[in-house]
């Protein structure tokens, strides 16, 4: 198995950090169920990326690519999550129901 935790050290994470922080501005930012939708489908386009990403590596069988695509992923999941923390109440920095 590849351990995607020490993997994510690893990441070239630059460019990447930057648009996870982002992401998750984002969606501290968002204000109503309108705003929050376009950020959910934003996000839901890049975990879709990568999944279509991690299927051609897999296909390729490039394992190396893989790895980083699996913390890629991970990222945009976590960023999900924020997505469903908004939507009960305790996403972004103050309550929103």
């Amino acid at each position: 198995g590849v351990d995607v935790e020490d993997e994510s050290a690893k990441l070239e994470e630059g460019e990447l950090l930057m648009e996870v922080m982002e992401a998750r501005e984002a969606v501290e930012e968002v204000e109503d169920e309108e705003g929050l939708r376009a950020v959910r489908e934003e996000n839901d386009g890049r975990i879709a990326k990568s999944i279509g990403v991690l299927e051609e590596c897999f296909r390729k069988r490039d394992l190396g690519r893989a790895k980083e695509e699996a913390v890629r992923l991970r990222y945009w999941v976590n960023v999900e999550e924020s997505i469903i923390g908004w939507e009960k109440g305790s996403g972004g920095g103050m309550n929103h129901h």
